[in-house]
């Protein structure tokens, strides 16, 4: 007996916020849906939009902006190939042709691509976590992680796509859509399925691409020693390069420490925090209320107290208010009007002992020579996590 082709023919059925319009395939002209190595559907569809002498959907009765948008197939249209909501309608006008509509659609992980927020989560899994983020876009869940309770977790100035994205990958776990349910699970625990395809069967074809571009060997590392006045250079070969599909590649360059930075302020190798209380009032300098929030958020959370001010000369005034008060200073570097630098050396004039403590996104090297003869107690680098910070700050106190 001759082998039967497993390809059947399939006529999409479209679905509209929840009802199925078996006419709108007629009009369908093209039909697209992409999956890419983040996990973000996508979904195009091109329609004629020129029916009974006048255009057929510009009137958004039948496709607008969010609505919900599902793509299924099979005679009794009971496999959802996509579902999603529509985000853009494109009108076209090719010449000597009729109208048509583009349809573009994305999955529900768009809705938390679009929110952007900065703020902070106290004592939470990642679990947890994720549960809350979901709620608040009208999702249910289905997670499956492994991981500690939190103290504080901060998110500054990111979607809660890429918030959640992040902690994902802190535990290794990997987060997909299926409609309107978000899934998390650590990678181990994903179900893995083998799909076998056989070529002019399920298979109808196939391209293979064999590509030398963005491929790397080896990584060269080019500066110059300001102490030794001379060029450094450092080549990291194929050893310390390792690639994942979808997770790019993982570099380890090692360079040697410049002795430009002994005798200045130095990061402070981070001891273990757990269960440190510390005592204290910390002034936090910072132009960004956003950094001013979370930094005083961290501080109080381990028994310190925090004033803020949003610039140089607040911070001058505050300090004169409380002078014997403050024991350490927090100081953006970076700030409109009086920078910290000059702010540092006005509080030092004012008391020579100050501890201050810079947060910059400049590098260590850089701070340290901006700094010098200013007699900083620790630097505090961009962007920082609770464990540096904290650590600095004990470092500082001398507690």
């Amino acid at each position: 007996m001759a082998e039967t082709s497993g390809a059947r023919p399939a006529r999409p059925t479209l679905n509209l916020a929840g009802q199925d319009k078996a006419a709108l395939a007629d009009g369908l002209l093209h039909l697209m849906i992409s999956e890419d190595l983040h996990g973000l559907y996508a979904c195009e569809a091109l329609f004629n939009n020129w029916q009974n002498g006048d255009h057929a959907y510009f009137d958004r009765r039948v496709f607008d902006f969010g609505k919900a948008f599902k793509v299924k197939l099979g005679a009794d249209a009971n496999t959802t190939l996509f579902a999603g909501r529509i985000m853009a309608l494109e009108a076209e006008f090719p010449e000597g042709e009729a109208a048509r509509l583009r349809v573009l659609a994305e999955d529900r992980f768009q809705d938390l691509r679009m929110t952007r927020r900065t703020r902070t989560f106290s004592d939470l899994s990642d679990a947890d976590l994720m549960r809350q983020i979901a709620g608040e876009h009208g999702l249910t869940t289905d997670i499956n992680l492994n991981g500690p309770t939190h103290k504080v977790l901060a998110q500054v100035n990111q979607s809660n796509l890429a918030f959640l994205r992040e902690r994902a990958r802190a535990i290794d776990a990997e987060l997909w859509m299926d409609g309107s349910q978000l899934i998390a699970k650590q990678h181990d625990a994903r179900p893995q399925t083998t799909l076998k395809l056989s070529y002019e069967n399920q298979l109808r074809s196939f391209t293979v691409l064999a590509d030398l571009s963005h491929q790397r060997t080896s990584v060269t590392a080019s500066g110059w020693d300001v102490a030794g006045k001379k060029a450094l250079k450092y080549e990291a070969t194929d050893q310390v390069i390792r690639s994942e599909l979808g997770k790019g590649s993982t570099l380890r360059v090692f360079l040697p420490c410049s002795t430009l930075l002994a005798p200045v302020a130095t990061l402070v190798t981070p001891p273990k925090q757990e269960g440190w209380r510390g005592t204290g009032t910390i002034l936090v300098i910072d132009d960004d209320s956003a950094v001013r929030h979370i930094v005083s958020h961290m501080l109080t959370h381990v028994g310190l107290s925090a004033l803020v001010a949003e610039s140089g000369l607040e911070g001058l005034s505050l300090f004169d208010k409380n002078p014997q008060k403050i024991d350490v200073v927090l100081l953006d570097m970076t700030m409109p009007g009086m920078d910290g630098l000059e702010t540092a050396r006005q509080l030092k004039s004012k008391r020579q002992g100050l501890p201050i403590v810079l947060m910059s996104g400049y590098s260590l090297h850089e701070v340290t020579l901006q700094s010098k003869g200013l007699g900083i107690a620790g630097v505090v680098q961009k962007p920082f996590n609770m464990k540096n910070l904290l650590a600095t700050v004990r470092h500082a106190l001398g507690q």
